[in-house]
């Protein structure tokens, strides 16, 4: 399968039944002044310790959510929850918290996610 750049996403060769696929992806640290430290297609919102969401440039279509994966860095923080965000007709955010492994604790911390999901027709 070929991938080809589609800012703010990327394109990947059609999906079996739905055509076209699109990738968002990032590296965010959530520290009070949350920054994307590299991806583009989305913004980010902190509302809270290590609690952010990522909202994406160009939502996917209705019924068609995307697959979210996401993974903490280091050994003090792990993502534990991820929730995807139906605005209106189109699939357009997710909201993840990170926890610190030996506590539960909600911690501040650096992830990365991978969004996949069909391109809008």
């Amino acid at each position: 399968m070929a991938v080809e750049a589609d800012p703010p996403g990327w394109r990947a060769g059609s999906s079996s039944d739905n055509g076209p696929l699109r990738i968002v992806r990032g590296r965010v640290n959530t520290t009070v002044t949350a920054t994307i430290l590299s991806g583009a297609g989305f913004t980010i919102n902190r509302t809270g310790v290590g609690l952010l969401t990522v909202t994406y440039s160009t939502a996917f279509p209705t019924g068609l959510v995307p697959a979210v994966t996401l993974t903490g860095e280091g050994d003090a923080t792990s993502i534990i929850e991820a929730g995807i965000t139906n605005g209106g007709n189109v699939v357009a955010s997710f909201t993840t918290q990170l926890y610190r492994n030996t506590t539960n604790a909600a911690v501040d911390g650096i992830f990365n996610f991978h969004v996949i999901g069909l391109a809008s027709p």
